[in-house]
């Protein structure tokens, strides 16, 4: 299909636009006043012409709601460009697959990949979270599917398929405050760049020095992808709620909350001052180059985003004077430059070699669990007749996960991914079970799911830097999980070649740049 057909893609791709969108939060209901809401919003966006295209989310906080995908297309129907958000928390990857080919017959092309939000609510306790694979899987799926290439069934190999027409963008996090939170998420950016991302859009945020470090880092690594930075209208109930970290991707301050606080004591109760911010957002996100802005409220009318755009074009030629006002953080924040709040590095006493067991396990490692070492051969013919000989094989596979169980807290999935994250467990110790990198919680060092736990790809980082290793983890692709593996020997499947390193995940990548357009 034709891309100029895609509005939102041409706009994007037209170096002269900035291009402003609007995000909706549809409810937990199919026909509601709210929804009207949403379709009035847009046909005054088509009628001003200020708004270039809608997002819709995918059951925001993990709560149930209305799927997007029907209101994209009565958007779209009535002339508007729409991106609907594209989550994997609640669908495997075949039915990921599956939406993603119902989108397309539904001429619905402009998709917004991210993980989703942990599940929070539903009947009768906790419904089960999916995660099956990530966003780095899924861009690369969509990729190929544009490409006109599919992965096989025996997974090693690709087969044609009519070809897609998706521009699908991705998130990428800057307001990290740790050397390890920020360089995480500049890596995990980078893999979604080659991944095949179109475009990214910020998380939420309110410091204009983290803007500028993301670009800078863009600039450095040669990224050529747009990006638009999130605007948020933030009133005293929001910044209370992103403050304690109960909003996915939302940061803000314990000086912001105290600012909003007290703004929120005025007459209008806080909105000049709240419209006033985001037009100073949207001031320094132009200034600094980035592609458009993503405008988000908790509910967002077009009268707000016609007061701050119309502000932040007066605001516009003193934009550094904006990104001054705008540094909200903690204190001691990790920046690459030494603009906005003190610099300082992560724990750095906590980047010296001073694990045992993880030592340990590097040695055994290296000598037991590297296909070219010497002794792979001999490892390759023990684990055929662990395979062979059912009953050793099951005593073994015993041993390997008591020793894991004590080791790592292992799950038994048999697709092991422990050397790859520093013999530290996706499975067990990520709720999301992200193998690729951290997802974008709000929380500074802690789990978005578990605020007493440390996000364990912090701790992945600062065993990676404490050996000098820690940018592999930018050129480190790790495939999905194969779950006819699960409660087998992971040792087993890595030397028979069972398991995800059976191929280089970075070859599907490959692959899709051999393909061309």
């Amino acid at each position: 299909m034709d891309n100029r057909q895609n509005t939102f893609r041409r706009l994007m791709e037209d170096s002269d636009t900035f291009i402003v969108t609007c995000e909706h939060i549809p409810g937990r209901v199919s026909r509601d006043k709210s929804l009207d809401n949403i379709l009035t919003f847009a046909k005054k966006s088509l009628e001003t012409g200020i708004v270039h295209a809608l997002s819709l989310t995918d059951n925001p906080g993990g709560t149930p709601a209305i799927l997007p995908d029907p209101l994209v297309k009565e958007i779209e129907q009535l002339g508007l460009p729409a991106i609907v958000h594209f989550t994997a928390k609640d669908m495997n990857r075949n039915m990921l697959e599956a939406r993603g080919l119902a989108l397309d017959r539904m001429g619905i092309k402009n998709l917004l990949v991210m993980s989703g939000d942990y599940q929070t609510l539903g009947k009768s306790g906790l419904p089960m979270p999916v995660f099956d694979i990530d966003p780095i899987h899924i861009l690369n799926k969509l990729t190929l599917m544009n490409k006109g290439w599919r992965i096989g069934k025996d997974t090693r190999t690709l087969e044609e398929c009519p070809r897609t027409d998706f521009f699908h963008g991705a998130v990428v996090s800057p307001y990290k405050y740790t050397e390890p939170g920020f360089m995480l998420q500049m890596y995990k950016m980078e893999k979604k760049a080659r991944a095949g991302a179109h475009f990214f859009i910020t998380q939420l945020g309110f410091d204009a020095s983290k803007l500028k470090d993301l670009r800078n880092y863009m600039l450095e690594r040669h990224i050529t992808v747009p990006v638009m930075g999130s605007v948020f209208i933030l009133r005293k109930g929001a910044a209370s709620v992103m403050n304690h970290g109960e909003i996915p991707g939302a940061y803000v301050s314990d000086k912001l909350l105290s600012l909003v606080t007290a703004e929120s004591e005025s007459d209008d109760k806080g909105r000049s001052a709240s419209l006033e911010r985001a037009a100073m957002q949207v001031a320094v996100i132009k200034g600094l180059g980035f592609k458009g802005v993503h405008i988000e409220a908790m509910i967002l009318k077009f009268d707000m985003v016609e007061t701050i755009l119309g502000r932040a074009r007066e605001l516009e030629p003193d934009w550094e004077e904006c990104f001054e006002k705008l540094h909200f953080c903690p204190e001691g924040s990790f920046y690459l430059g030494q603009s906005g709040c003190t610099a300082r590095s992560y724990a750095s006493g906590k980047l010296k070699k001073s694990w045992v067991n993880y030592l340990v396990m590097r040695v055994l490692h290296k000598l037991l669990f590297v296909k070219t070492g010497g002794s792979s051969g001999l490892m390759r013919v023990f684990s055929r007749n662990l395979d062979r000989f059912k009953l050793v094989g099951a005593v073994s596979h015993f041993f390997e996960w008591v020793m894991k169980l004590a080791c790592f807290n292992c799950r038994d999935c048999g697709d092991c991914a422990l050397p790859e994250l520093k013999f530290l467990c996706p499975q067990s110790q990520c709720p999301k079970q992200q193998r690729n990198g951290p997802c974008g919680g709000s929380r500074l060092d802690a789990c978005e799911v578990y605020p007493d736990r440390p996000c364990v790809w912090n701790r992945v980082y600062v065993r990676a830097k404490s050996y000098g290793e820690h940018e592999d983890i930018r050129d480190t692709v790790i495939g999905p999980k194969d779950w006819k593996l699960e409660r087998s020997s992971g040792w087993v499947n890595f030397h028979l070649g069972y398991d995800h390193t059976k191929y280089d995940y970075a070859d599907f990548f490959n692959a899709v740049e051999r393909s061309g357009d």
